[in-house]
């Protein structure tokens, strides 16, 4: 389908006015691009923080794949739309069918003009954010590493110098408690002497060795006492060097922070001017995508108007491919039918050379068990028959036939039989004629097989082989000869 413009029929109108119209046309693009690039990244941000849960791996890629398909969808709508809504009032299409396609196109261009401006000014400031320098903010890293290389410091000289008291604690402690020991040890033994001299002297000195007893456990007493001496001056002196551990780091952590303090001032304030422009920048970009956008719709009028008064008529060359179904419908149905012929081909092919089905077996004569109720019937073998006078029935005696028992279809081949051992001599009975009709059918299904196997060759551009054609022949001259006799007994003479 081709849009095709016709030449302007007031020419003066149209030269006052051509070079203008050309320009505003180049600026309307312009501004719609502004207007794009403005679209985008507020509506890349909103997708990517919806998407980008849901797909951590591919949700960049189709934010910015929605954000551009929206962008699009938003300026070609209005490049569309926006002609048309105008067109609708320069030719006050306001009645029949004009009138509803007159207000869905006037409400779907104000629906994407407020969306455009919405999007457009509400990322000016989000923009600008983005390009603007970033603050001239002071860093904290030397500080923040003074002040941990000090924390390190500390924290070293403190596992010194408490290891080093423990120490020479533990020392003192083993000395006293040596110390002790020893006198402990002494006092034992002298108890212990004078239990050996009452075992040989005889005499009790229970006076002197509860005395030794008693010494012993104050010397053990004291010593404890002494122990626990040692270990209160050990804590005290522990705690004094965690106050001036503590001093020491609260001198530290007041400096720390005094500048840490300074820097945050220093640096809030770099922050808050940058803030200031990016404020008064984005309220800037803001106001200029939505004189862009004004600048679009002028445009636009400005466009219709001299197209009609110019006399320029818009036409409409069409096409068959423009009533036509999509080429992937007609590709999908052109799909479907070949498949559907080939299936169908394989099975016609299946069915022709599928044979019919089998005759139905000979029919059995029925006697009437009544009608010889009364008779008596001698049965000999044939042997007797010579030497026997009365009234027999003779039953020739018959062995049955060494090896494979033929088929009954065997005997009808052409091999078996010739025309002249069927031949009938007078006039032939009804169970003659059933015969020879069940013969015709037989080598009527045997033509018609072998027939299939030549066409079936010549499809393939192949040549039947001989025994084919010679099974054709001979079976074509049986049919012929059934036929012949069927005709010739049923005819009425």
């Amino acid at each position: 389908m081709k849009q095709l413009k016709t030449l302007p029929q007031n020419q003066e109108f149209y030269a006052v006015y051509a070079i203008l119209i050309a320009t505003i046309c180049r600026i309307k693009t312009a501004a719609q691009v502004v207007s794009g690039f403005t679209e985008i990244g507020i509506l890349y941000t909103a997708f990517l923080s919806i998407l980008l849960p849901l797909f951590p791996n591919v949700g960049f890629m189709m934010a910015v794949v929605i954000a551009v398909f929206s962008t699009l969808i938003i300026e070609m709508g209005l490049r569309v739309f926006a002609p048309k809504a105008v067109d609708a009032i320069l030719y006050k299409r306001y009645t029949s069918m004009h009138l509803p396609m007159t207000i869905l196109v006037c409400l779907i261009t104000v629906v994407l003009l407020a969306t455009s401006g919405v999007l457009s000014f509400k990322n000016s400031k989000v923009i600008v954010n983005q390009l603007a320098p970033a603050a001239d903010e002071v860093l904290t890293d030397p500080i923040d590493s003074v002040y941990a290389y000090k924390q390190r410091e500390w924290q070293m000289q403190f596992t010194l110098d408490s290891t080093e008291i423990v120490q020479r604690f533990t020392e003192e402690s083993n000395a006293v408690t040596q110390a002790f020991e020893q006198r402990i040890a002494a006092k034992s033994r002298e108890l212990t002497n004078y239990h050996r001299r009452e075992i040989r002297t005889g005499l009790s000195f229970a006076t002197r060795k509860d005395q030794l007893r008693l010494e012993r456990d104050q010397l053990k007493a004291e010593c404890a006492q002494a122990l626990a001496a040692l270990k209160s001056k050990k804590n005290t002196a522990l705690t004094d060097l965690k106050e001036e551990g503590k001093q020491a780091l609260t001198f530290v952590n007041t400096a720390y922070t005094a500048q840490i303090d300074s820097i945050r001032r220093v640096n809030s304030t770099s922050l808050q001017e940058r803030s200031q422009q990016v404020n008064k920048y984005g309220l800037g970009l803001g106001w200029f995508t939505l004189v862009c956008l004004l600048i679009f719709m002028t445009a636009v009028i400005l466009e219709r108007v001299h197209a009609k008064g110019s006399g320029i008529v818009e036409k409409v060359e069409i096409s068959q491919y423009d009533f036509m179904p999509p080429f992937w419908v007609n590709a999908w149905q052109a799909l479907r039918e070949r498949v559907n012929y080939w299936l169908q081909d394989r099975i016609k092919r299946f069915q022709d050379a599928t044979p019919p089905a089998p005759l139905p077996a000979n029919k059995e004569e029925l006697y009437d068990p009544t009608a010889i109720n009364n008779l008596t019937i001698t049965l000999k073998l044939d042997q007797e028959a010579d030497d026997q006078k009365e009234k027999v029935v003779i039953i020739p005696s018959k062995r049955r036939q060494i090896g494979f028992q033929q088929d009954k279809h065997t005997a009808d081949t052409p091999t078996a039989h010739t025309k002249d051992s069927y031949a009938i001599k007078g006039t032939p009975t009804q169970a003659d004629l059933r015969q020879w009709k069940r013969r015709l059918k037989d080598y009527k299904k045997r033509l018609g097989r072998h027939v299939q196997k030549k066409l079936a060759a010549e499809r393939k551009g192949e040549q039947a082989g001989k025994r084919t054609l010679d099974a054709i022949d001979n079976n074509q001259r049986w049919v012929d000869h059934y036929t012949r006799l069927i005709q010739e007994y049923s005819t009425p003479k």
